[in-house]
């Protein structure tokens, strides 16, 4: 016999709310932990967020909602859902709310993809010489060092 919250509201809240998701959650001692995978890391922030307003609400904290009720729709107190007393994840207990009600042990599906946009210029180099531009630089980084140059070191005539 198994004595905790109804995740059930909450797990069908996020597959509903954040599709493409494969979100599992189990309770932790007085906290909600949540496992699998997400797309994004935006996801992974939303999940968390909602699942600490559903902890709030099942502990009769006041959750704020901006103007929708999808936040307070799926939550039932704790000390409505049967076999469940008044201190299920944190009964409304102030030192449970300060700590990590939520979690979040969940993993983005991608890597970060970076994006680089690269310009390649390609010169006459006598049109530089004529112009008298001189193309050089020095790149340092830690210990490492390099550098480009345009003019040419052992010129051949």
């Amino acid at each position: 016999m198994t004595i905790g919250a109804d995740l059930g509201g909450l797990e069908s809240l996020l597959a509903r709310l954040i599709p493409g998701s494969r979100i599992a959650l189990d309770t932790a001692g007085k906290a909600v932990v949540l496992t699998g995978t997400v797309r994004t890391p935006i996801d992974s922030n939303r999940a968390a967020d909602i699942a600490l307003e559903f902890v709030k609400a099942a502990n009769g904290a006041t959750v704020g909602t901006s103007g929708g009720s999808a936040a307070t729709a799926s939550a039932t107190p704790a000390s409505a859902t049967p076999g469940v007393g008044s201190r299920a994840l944190g009964g409304g207990d102030k030192e449970a709310l300060s700590e990590k009600p939520v979690i979040n042990l969940l993993q983005v599906e991608g890597e970060e993809q970076v994006q680089l946009r690269v310009h390649v210029a390609e010169v006459s180099r006598s049109l530089l010489k004529q112009l008298g531009v001189n193309l050089s630089a020095e790149i340092s980084i830690g210990n490492f060092a390099t550098t480009l140059l345009s003019a040419n070191a052992l010129p051949l005539t």
